[in-house]
């Protein structure tokens, strides 16, 4: 049996592949239908998530939390929300291409939603800039719609990160950093900033373990 993937950020790490299983649900477009639900366990202070990167029967793959476990309740607020869409890229075929919006809580009580910010804004929320993290990681290449894929309309300097659409590391990676430690870091400043890239083992492409969620 292959070593458990791991991938370390410091204090926060991410276990690749725990399981796997078809599930029903609704895709990012409203439609429903059943998906291939590959899953990765998000830990670190007070964190421990269950994160499903699903694709579904029409084509579409988007990933979210979709189990709190023993983590703080402060993380409710990503059960099931603020998904993050897996896009296929006209430009580069085999790349897909995810946002990078941070979750942002509401000091009203209302639950946190997803928000965009330049490069230096994230790097002010997460104490570290993301960008050369991100990089470390073979084929990952962070930067704005407009570096990224061309693109001179109005959404051109929103930040995105375009990757290898077999890649199973890099979606998790992007949500770990702008989903569960951006909301941590929004709410808690003294939680620790996210360490370099290191990596372990293998990563499964077909976990034997069953997950029902």
């Amino acid at each position: 049996m292959n070593e458990p993937c791991v991938v370390k950020l410091g204090d926060y790490s991410i276990e690749i592949g725990v399981g796997e299983n078809e599930i029903e649900g609704q895709s990012v477009s409203g439609a429903f239908g059943k998906g291939n639900a590959y899953f990765s366990r998000v830990s670190g202070p007070g964190m421990d998530l269950l994160v499903a990167d699903t694709t579904w029967i029409s084509g579409e793959r988007d990933i979210q939390a979709v189990r709190r476990n023993d983590s703080d309740e402060l993380f409710d607020q990503l059960i099931n929300r603020l998904r993050i869409s897996v896009s296929p890229t006209e430009r580069f075929p085999k790349l897909s291409l995810m946002e990078m919006r941070l979750a942002v809580p509401h000091s009203d009580g209302s639950r946190a939603s997803a928000k965009k910010f330049t490069q230096e804004e994230v790097t002010a929320v997460i104490g570290r800039d993301i960008f050369p993290l991100l990089s470390s990681l073979r084929g990952v290449i962070p930067g704005t719609r407009e570096s990224l894929l061309k693109d001179e309309g109005r959404r051109r300097t929103e930040l995105g990160v375009v990757f290898n659409s077999a890649d199973r590391i890099a979606p998790v990676l992007v949500w770990t950093l702008t989903r569960g430690i951006a909301l941590l870091r929004f709410t808690k400043r003294e939680s620790p900033i996210p360490g370099d890239f290191i990596k372990s083992g293998v990563v499964p492409e077909h976990p034997e373990v069953r997950i029902s969620i």
